[in-house]
């Protein structure tokens, strides 16, 4: 009898302990930290994310043009131009040709490269090498979505503002200034060289002709200067740069995305990672992400992805909200512990973070993360918003492009 009851409570034991196995074994949320995600919150942040002394100075909205303006009119030796829409005989967009041409016969080198899927971006490198630049349709090949700007090798102007009217005078956008000494800017530098060697040249014979305009857009707020550590995030880097952010997360982890595409954060997608220790984080700790309304998606079915998104992301706790119904928030930008910042040009889809040429920095920069959390305030709009997603035609990206 006895050994019939040891007997019992062993296999008792062995039923207890292959439950044991079988619920650590297998997942059923789809962003429950696995094993391989423990280890990325666990290891020690990577002493690079943060290798090179820069300046950076953070360009809000309108603050934009006049700040881009007045560094072009400073240039000495050269202009590097990366820009995936330019706005053809745009009011304010006008401005930034201006100063370019008065650079070229300054003596300044410059060269542009534009995304040639987008007819207006023929305007803008016809005009400019007519009158001495360098200006390229990228290549085929390249899908290019930069908002970048390198003048004499160590000032660069990077973000989420496209050269249109919109842009400029409308949107909520976010940019920098950054400066570095030249090593900062190599790895942009390079893949700029390599577009450049297999973009096609544009010479449709277009005439510039010079509006006048009020030099009111000359005004803006005083920029805020700080010295920080970073570094330039290129192309797929993003992702490791959104892995070495959350890393550092200890409180809060604040966000704007115009895009969010969900299938970028699906199993064995670029920000699955990534996304898997966010949603870990949000049960302990404050997470908040900002959305655009505006009508997109990847999928043929017509859902809109920042719909679908933002049901996601509150389904696993995140607070996420829509900027108000008459705003157009462009931004890509997160801020963790009110110091660190990964801000550019990427937006959470497959296309950015695995296909585009797009660029984003990294900083730890704890004075400029602090007015971003302010903007952020100002971009939050109804948290309860419903969205008919059901009844609401997607918006084609011919009409995304006369917006942004």
């Amino acid at each position: 009898m006895r050994a019939s009851t040891q007997r019992k409570l062993f296999l008792f034991c062995i039923l207890l302990f292959c439950c044991w196995l079988l619920l650590h074994a297998y997942d059923r949320d789809l962003f429950q930290v696995s094993r391989s995600h423990r280890n990325l919150l666990e290891r020690t942040p990577v002493e690079n994310s943060f290798p090179y002394k820069l300046e950076i100075s953070v360009l809000l909205d309108t603050a934009y043009l006049p700040a881009l303006v007045e560094e072009i009119e400073k240039a000495k030796n050269s202009i590097d131009i990366s820009m995936y829409l330019g706005q053809e005989n745009g009011l304010l967009s006008r401005e930034i040709i201006v100063a370019l041409l008065k650079a070229i016969k300054r003596g300044v080198r410059v060269r542009a490269l534009f995304e040639d899927r987008i007819a207006s971006n023929r305007y803008w490198a016809s005009v400019l090498t007519a009158n001495g630049a360098e200006a390229y349709l990228d290549a085929d090949e390249v899908k290019l979505h930069d908002k970048a700007v390198l003048i004499d090798g160590s000032l660069f102007i990077v973000g989420s503002h496209n050269w249109t009217d919109a842009s400029l005078t409308k949107n909520r956008e976010v940019s920098f200034i950054v400066k570095g000494e030249a090593v900062a800017f190599n790895i942009w530098q390079k893949r700029f060289d390599d577009d450049i060697e297999k973009a096609e040249v544009c010479e449709d014979k277009i005439e510039f002709v010079n509006i006048p305009v009020h030099n009111n857009f000359r005004s803006h707020p005083k920029i805020v200067k700080e010295e920080c550590r970073g570094r330039i995030v290129v192309d797929a880097d993003y992702v490791k740069a959104c892995e070495d952010i959350v890393k550092l997360m200890r409180r809060t982890f604040d966000a704007a995305i115009y895009y969010i595409s969900t299938t970028s954060l699906t199993h064995g997608r670029p920000l699955f990672d990534f996304f898997s220790v966010l949603s870990s984080k949000a049960k302990e700790s404050s997470v908040r992400i900002i959305l655009d309304q505006m009508d997109i998606s990847e999928a043929e079915a017509g859902k809109k992805d920042n719909d679908i998104a933002i049901q996601l992301l509150k389904s696993y706790g995140i607070d996420a909200s829509y900027d108000p119904p008459n705003v157009t928030h462009h931004v890509k930008t997160i801020v963790v512990d009110d110091r660190y910042i990964l801000s550019g040009s990427h937006n959470w889809t497959i296309s950015s973070t695995r296909y585009n040429h797009e660029t984003s920095i990294l900083v730890d920069a704890p004075i400029t993360a602090k007015l971003l959390i302010k903007y952020f305030d100002s971009l939050n709009g109804n948290q309860n918003l419903q969205i008919d997603t059901k009844n609401r035609e997607t918006m084609p990206m011919e009409k995304l492009i006369k917006i942004h």
